[in-house]
């Protein structure tokens, strides 16, 4: 069952990465029902609950994921970023925050790649977006968006 447990940990991660978004409040969610059901199931020991904490499986529904993979895929359309770029390995993330409408509210670098240049181009592909699908749920306001010079 450990092992399972773990391939389905190992997997669930591996989507995640993929996606290169994550879903704050799809992941509370996720939370809240492990914590409801670990209550519920006998206990455990502090080592096993520790380890249990690092292999957490976030269960993102099906439409915030495909959500999110739609998002993504219209920013990045947007972005262009700067040919000396290349040939760095740079990565940034950004946040931003989506109305229920679907509307840009704001958008920050959470995770800078060190240059400006690469970081600003990133900032103008979700200004130039402007408008988005609507989040499939009231509860989900915000995405991470991991921006890879070598995508």
């Amino acid at each position: 069952m450990f092992r399972a447990t773990l391939l389905i940990s190992c997997i669930a991660i591996a989507l995640i990465s993929l996606n290169a978004c994550t879903f704050p409040a799809a992941k509370r969610h996720a939370e809240i029902q492990s914590d409801t059901q670990s209550k519920e199931a006998a206990p455990i020991t502090t080592e096993h609950s520790a380890q249990q904490n690092e292999n957490k499986i976030y269960d993102i529904p099906p439409e915030v994921e495909l959500w999110g993979i739609v998002i993504q895929q219209r920013i990045k359309e947007s972005w262009h970023f700067p040919r000396a770029a290349i040939k760095d390995q740079l990565s940034t993330r950004v946040r931003v925050i989506i109305s229920p409408e679907g509307s840009i509210l704001d958008a920050k670098i959470v995770a800078s790649s060190g240059r400006a240049d690469f970081d600003a181009s990133t900032l103008r592909a979700v200004a130039d977006t402007k408008v988005l699908p609507k989040p499939p749920s009231p509860d989900i306001s915000e995405i991470t968006i991991n921006f890879n010079s070598h995508e």
